[in-house]
């Protein structure tokens, strides 16, 4: 009888001592991603920072790229072609980054 409670004890305890080291690994993993890992949409440094961003987020050339004051905010106003041909119009705030969309046309 004796034998069969260390067993118990020691299986036990192993599944615990396996499920402690899978949270911390697990922990430490999450952690590591939150904070090395790029926002999507990380505020850009400056205008060249937001052209390249728009490029790669919208997949369009930039055809025209202003530093303007919106609402007493400096942004970028960035005019984008698409491959369809459609012409958009954004406005990424330089502070925070937040792009706003404009209206799609031809």
């Amino acid at each position: 009888m004796r034998l069969y409670w260390q067993w118990r004890t020691r299986s036990r305890l192993g599944v615990t001592v396996y499920m402690l080291v899978f949270m911390v690994a697990t922990t430490t993993a999450l952690l590591f991603a939150l904070l090395f890992a790029a926002p999507a949409f990380a505020k850009p440094a400056d205008l060249q920072a937001a052209i390249a961003r728009a490029k790669t987020t919208y997949h369009a050339k930039v055809l025209n790229a202003e530093t303007i004051n919106n609402n007493g905010h400096a942004a970028y106003r960035l005019k984008l072609l698409f491959k369809d041909g459609h012409v958009k119009t954004v406005i990424v705030d330089a502070e925070n980054g937040n792009d706003h969309r404009g209206k799609r046309g031809k």
